[in-house]
């Protein structure tokens, strides 16, 4: 395997030893990058490719003539302390003329050592080799793997979609690498070329607004951030020539209160789980209502005697710990849209969205800073109901592209489609609308109800309110001309969120007369919140029309191959949240050998949740006995999605699991008991621990015969060399059916 880095060799010198067709890929890809290539030929004569003599004579490619004389060890040693300097210049060196080259080519011409006159390709190459190791100048041979430090992967840059129109392209910050360690180069094009075409036409795009968003919580002003469409493009042959894009600097603003000092990488090794619980922002507890308390009990008590550059100093320590403290929370927030929300829907959000997601609940009551978001701080498009119009382009994006001055959100269809969509609906101010809160299931198209599909898909449907985890294949069922609102649940946001989704839905259906969607993952009622929902429609005079869904709790784990109850396994179950309302902890259920424990929402808590389980004297548990150590327990990720993941092993041993499988992937819930591997270890599973139990009579279980059980199970399931089961992706069926 190789160990992938993404290099940024700006100003430095990719020295390329070869001036052929290779020679200008590589010229192009330096320069694509912002480094020097630097072409060296190697035949008397030689001037280059027609590509690179262009290069040559429009000051983007630098020539250097080869070492004379007999081009040996010492020759080729000092040219290369030449070129490098005393500042290093040389990133790396690319040797190109041993592309296809065999080991017959050495045969072919005459050397008996490397002071000979005359090198060949495959010996001059080995000879480079060597010297730029002496001087820590990685290299790369055509063709050749073992002289090689580095290879070059199949690559794509994507483009700003917005930026396709006049001929003019922008490229995107988003590259993909695909690499077979020299196993299959052409292989690895084709694998490059299939990635891209199955990711939305505007990922470039999402990535952009990300980054954007990023710089925002930061607390960049967005005119600094924001991408000309026609900035930077080029034809596709002279975009090589592009000069690196500077990096956006920060406001004095942000040097000033102290976010300068929350960086991405800062973040990066973040360990706080990315659902971690945090304070819910409120009045009650707003950054300004926080420093003005500070203030108040500063003066009381100093009694008032302090002086005014005392007191001006701890007002503004004061305020850049609560500036500080304040991007980190909207850099939290950045993460869950980039985790949840699809990825066509960030490719068309504008300015003006961008800072009203990022704006706090308290700031919109104060008007705070931050620019003028979308209605109720949420990114949507409103449909006037006058009308319909399609955007030019809109065959040729992929997804949804959301404008703040258009009138409704577009969805892509499919390439060969026409541009015709059905009349908008009527609507009636003289009637209330209807609200119908349907639940999406655990996230796969084939797993919604039919009914479900027909409210999503119908056109008497004027506007759609989906919470987050609602999964992009769900929601690219929705028509493009109904707009549609995801919710901003994130950290510190929920119930402040879940506010305003219920004052859209009631604006819409009591003023306007609408037919309101209220979208749900999985099942509305299993810790949904529907319950509230449904009382605050009915105290508005509103009745509403509740629809099932598949609840993920079960259908989540039965997608992995884990059923939550098995005859001879498991007689019963008992489904938990991993936290309570508010962030406050919960009291589990104490351990019974037949019964599977199902815990939602608790994966970002899992060490706390592990401490409370198997703790012989915890007052986290309703009683009960403690949890075997070597109890399975199985973590499901992102169930029925394309990248749903299965991580298994005991209550000891799932901690190491877990450093093991990288990072988690949200959202997720536990079960713990052992059905987890009732289905596992072999042809017969593993359906006999209930009996077993039984013949351990008066409730005592044999610890030494169940370590065996699990042991064999880990031997058959778990991966090698590991102590943990790993399961990933969908059955193929799920997957046809997605296509």
């Amino acid at each position: 395997a190789s160990l992938l880095l993404a290099h940024r060799p700006q100003g430095r010198l990719l020295v390329i030893l070869g001036s052929g067709k290779l020679a200008a890929s590589r010229a192009r890809t330096a320069i694509e990058v912002g480094a020097i290539p630097l072409v060296v030929p190697l035949e008397t004569g030689d001037t280059g490719c027609t590509e690179i003599q262009e290069g040559v004579r429009a000051g983007r490619v630098s020539w250097k003539e080869p070492p004379g004389g007999e081009q040996n060890s010492t020759e080729w040693g000092e040219w290369l302390d030449d070129v490098d300097g005393e500042e290093n210049k040389v990133f790396a060196l690319c040797v190109t003329d041993t592309l296809h080259s065999g080991d017959e080519d050495a045969a072919q011409h005459h050397h008996t050592s490397c002071s000979s006159s005359s090198l060949s390709s495959l010996d001059r190459a080995t000879l480079l080799a060597q010297l730029c190791r002496r001087r820590r100048i990685p290299i790369n041979v055509a063709d050749r793997p073992t002289l090689c430090d580095f290879s070059f992967p199949a690559t794509h840059r994507f483009a700003l979609s917005s930026s396709q129109q006049g001929g003019s392209v922008a490229a995107s910050p988003l590259q993909i690498a695909v690499t077979t360690n020299g196993r299959g180069c052409r292989l690895a094009g084709r694998i490059r070329r299939e990635i891209v075409s199955a990711l939305p036409r505007n990922v470039g795009d999402a990535v952009q607004r990300v980054g954007q968003m990023r710089d925002l919580a930061k607390g960049n002003s967005v005119s600094q951030v924001s991408v000309s469409s026609a900035a930077g493009s080029q034809g596709a042959r002279d975009y090589i020539s592009a000069k690196p894009q500077p990096q956006p600097q920060l406001t004095s603003r942000a040097a000033a209160t102290g976010t300068a000092a929350v960086q991405e990488d800062d973040l990066s090794f973040d360990s706080t789980p990315l659902n971690s619980p945090v304070p819910q922002l409120s009045r009650a507890n707003s950054r300004a209502d926080l420093t003005a308390l500070a203030t108040h009990l500063s003066s009381a008590v100093n009694g008032g005697g302090s002086s005014a550059r005392q007191q001006q100093r701890e007002e503004e320590e004061r305020a850049a710990a609560a500036a500080v403290e304040q991007t980190k929370r909207r850099m939290r927030w950045v993460a869950q849209i980039s985790e949840y929300w699809p990825i066509e829907y960030l490719g068309g959000m504008s300015e003006e969205q961008m800072q009203g997601v990022l704006r706090s609940f308290d700031e919109k009551k104060r008007g705070g800073s931050g620019g003028q978001g979308a209605p109720q701080g949420e990114v949507q498009a409103q449909a006037n109901g006058h009308g319909h119009h399609i955007d030019a382009d809109e065959d040729e994006r992929r997804g949804r592209s959301i404008h703040a001055s258009t009138s409704r959100a577009h969805r892509a269809r499919s390439q060969h489609s026409l541009s015709l969509l059905p009349p908008p609906p009527p609507l009636s101010s003289q009637s209330k609308g209807q609200i119908y809160l349907i639940g999406s299931g655990p996230g796969h198209p084939g797993l919604l109800t039919s009914l479900a599909l027909s409210l999503l898909t119908s056109p008497s449907t004027h506007l759609i309110l989906s919470d987050k985890l609602v999964p992009a294949p769900i929601l690219r069922l929705i028509p493009s001309s109904t707009p549609l609102v995801i919710a901003r649940k994130f950290p510190g946001n929920a119930e402040g969120a879940q506010s305003e989704l219920i004052e859209l839905a009631l604006s819409a259906a009591l003023k306007e007369g609408k037919n309101v969607v209220r979208l749900k993952q999985g099942d509305p009622f299993v810790y949904g919140r529907g319950g509230e929902e449904v009382l605050a429609f009915r105290r508005a005079g509103l009745q509403v029309t509740v629809v099932p869904g598949i609840s993920s709790a079960l259908a989540g784990p039965l997608m992995l191959g884990l059923p939550v109850t098995q005859r001879g396994a498991a007689d019963s179950l008992v489904l938990c949240t991993g936290v309570g309302r508010g962030g406050k902890q919960v009291r589990l259920p104490g351990y019974e050998r037949g019964r599977t424990l199902l815990v939602l929402m608790g994966v970002a808590r899992l060490e706390a949740l592990l401490d409370v389980l198997t703790s012989h004297d915890s007052t986290g548990r309703a009683g009960g006995k403690a949890y075997p150590l070597h109890l399975p327990i199985a973590l499901v990720e992102r169930a029925s999605s394309p990248d749903q993941r299965l991580v298994a092993s005991t209550l000891e041993g799932i901690r190491e699991a877990l450093d093991h499988v990288g990072e988690q992937r949200p959202p997720g819930m536990m079960m713990i008991g052992w059905s987890v591997l009732s289905l596992m270890g072999g042809e017969e599973g593993n359906v006999d621990v209930l009996a077993d139990g039984a013949e351990a009579g008066d409730g005592v279980e044999d610890e030494h015969k169940d370590r065996q059980r699990v042991e064999r199970w880990l031997d058959v399931e778990a991966v090698r060399g590991g102590r943990y089961v790993l399961r990933e992706g969908l059955d193929a069926v799920y997957s046809q059916s997605l296509r």
